[in-house]
């Protein structure tokens, strides 16, 4: 009885493993794939590729040797020989595996053999008439320099040496030539404009001692052929703090925008310095268009203020009184010019130059998120690309020069 148990058991476990093994080769037979089309390769004649530079493959299952027959694998799959590679590529651009390019040339149904005696793996060979390599799509030209004057690859910081010809780039389109390389577009109109560029400028030489200052530059040493000192840079954010300088001779420190100064010779205690201002590049430090000024008669924007206008400010004491407008200024500004959108808690804003004036000694430029601003707390406060030609500014009669711009009370940087 037991043995017969065992056999029926047996027969259960047999019969359940071939279930089992038959289920699972059907379950992983699988169909034969669709061949991939073929692309249509003519016979012999005229033909143009792309693809990469590769190694050719052998034919057959066996080891592949260590050498590597130059060739070309299409964008198909296929892999082509390239007869006469070496007449293009004496400098062995194209012996770089895996460099995109466009071979053109002579196709014929020809085998390539190995120096093992075995055949390489082509679909033919190639007689090139050329080969070029196939770049990625340029990327966009960047306009750059302090004044915008600059047309590159990549954005370039310089120095802000401004000179009036750069004015002209405001209008100018920086795109790549033929040769892929970024430039100005050299209309007739940016031409004249160069041409007719003229410095209102004036240069004059002024002496300087140690402790003594002259537009941003306070002098601290002078040596023999040397001096140091503290710069106070105006634009493009003016800040209360200077940044050590050491200047030789014929060397050169500026505010960032109007004034230049070189140093051209040390006599005794006294350095002597040749100071450039010139007036076609003051700094932009001013309100942005459009911002609406506090006036008795109600509100107007920056732009449209002139001398004479009656509008707010207010007093040493802090009290809001009328005042007249003594002065109404408008300054160009270069097109990579930033202003500081300001946001206060209680959802006031302005937009202005980061030089511009609080009128507590400091400037918008000095001021971060959690600072006092007329009574407030500044929520935000990011610096903006400003898409206008000019920045504005007035200056009030009365004791401060202060004034209410969009709601907010600043200073003036005409006094």
């Amino acid at each position: 009885m037991n043995q017969k148990r065992f056999i029926n058991i047996m027969l259960v476990i047999i019969i359940a493993a071939l279930i089992g093994a038959g289920v699972y080769f059907a379950l992983n037979r699988q169909t034969p794939a669709a061949p991939a089309p073929t692309p249509k390769i003519p016979a012999s004649g005229p033909i143009t590729i792309n693809g990469e530079i590769a190694c050719l493959p052998k034919k057959g299952s066996g080891a592949q040797t260590l050498e590597c027959a130059i060739g070309l694998k299409g964008l198909d799959g296929q892999y082509y020989g390239l007869k006469n590679l070496s007449e293009y590529d004496q400098e062995y651009k194209f012996s770089v595996g895996g460099l995109p390019v466009e071979a053109a040339g002579v196709f014929s149904q020809e085998e390539i053999s190995a120096p093992d005696g075995n055949k390489y793996d082509v679909t033919g060979v190639i007689e090139l008439t050329s080969i070029k390599e196939i770049k990625e799509e340029s990327k966009k030209c960047v306009i750059g320099g302090c004044s915008g004057q600059i047309c590159a690859a990549e954005e370039i910081i310089t120095t802000c040496e401004f000179k009036p010809e750069y004015a002209c780039y405001n209008s100018a389109r920086c795109e790549r030539n033929k040769n892929n390389q970024c430039g100005w577009v050299m209309t007739e109109e940016l031409k004249n404009c160069l041409a007719n560029s003229v410095s209102a400028s004036k240069e004059e030489q002024i002496s300087l001692r140690e402790g003594q200052r002259e537009s941003s530059f306070l002098l601290e040493k002078i040596y023999s052929n040397s001096v140091t000192g503290l710069n106070f840079w105006e634009y493009p954010v003016a800040t209360g703090q200077g940044y050590p300088v050491t200047l030789g001779l014929g060397e050169i420190v500026s505010n960032g925008c109007t004034v230049t100064l070189k140093l051209v010779r040390i006599e005794e205690n006294a350095a002597i310095f040749s100071k450039q201002t010139d007036f076609n590049r003051p700094c932009p430090i001013c309100l942005a268009k459009d911002t609406l000024i506090d006036m008795p008669a109600g509100k107007a924007a920056v732009q449209s203020l002139q001398k004479g206008d009656m509008v707010w400010t207010a007093n040493a004491a802090g009290r809001r009184v009328a005042a007249i407008v003594l002065k109404a200024a408008k300054t160009p500004v270069p097109a990579t010019h930033k202003v500081a959108h300001i946001i206060l808690e209680d959802a006031r804003e302005l937009f202005v130059s980061p030089g511009h004036p609080v009128g507590d000694g400091r400037t918008i430029g000095e001021l971060f998120t959690g600072d006092i601003l007329d009574g407030r707390k500044i929520t935000g406060i990011t610096f903006v690309s400003y898409p206008e030609g000019y920045t504005y500014d007035i200056l009030p009669s009365g004791e401060t020069g202060f004034y209410w711009a969009n709601g907010i009370l600043i200073g003036s940087t005409l006094r």
